[in-house]
């Protein structure tokens, strides 16, 4: 998480609208997401689509955070995010590879 993280119920209220809003699908490979699931490729996290210190006067805005899978979140790191909205989702019914 980051310096300016959110935390407790608030975040996790946060969490979950962004999420519910995004389908409960990562949003740069997307593969479906849940809550603490054991593949890194399927477990659900929220982060800034531009990282903080590039724009800390959004830090809490729910237009600012996007639903990535933990895979795509670490390898993302501090880059602006990359957005895949073309997949097949016959051919890739759980989402791209990560």
């Amino acid at each position: 998480m980051s310096v300016a993280s959110a935390s407790g119920a608030a975040w996790n209220a946060q969490r979950r609208r962004v999420l519910d809003r995004d389908g409960w699908v990562c949003t740069s490979c997307g593969s479906w997401l849940a809550f603490d699931h054991p593949d890194p490729r399927h477990d659900a996290t929220v982060d800034h689509i531009e990282a903080v210190i590039h724009n800390a006067g959004k830090v809490y805005d729910d237009s600012e955070l996007a639903s990535m899978c933990r895979s795509c979140n670490s390898a993302k790191g501090d880059r602006p995010l990359v957005r895949v909205t073309w997949w097949d989702r016959e051919i890739f019914p759980n989402g791209l590879p990560c």
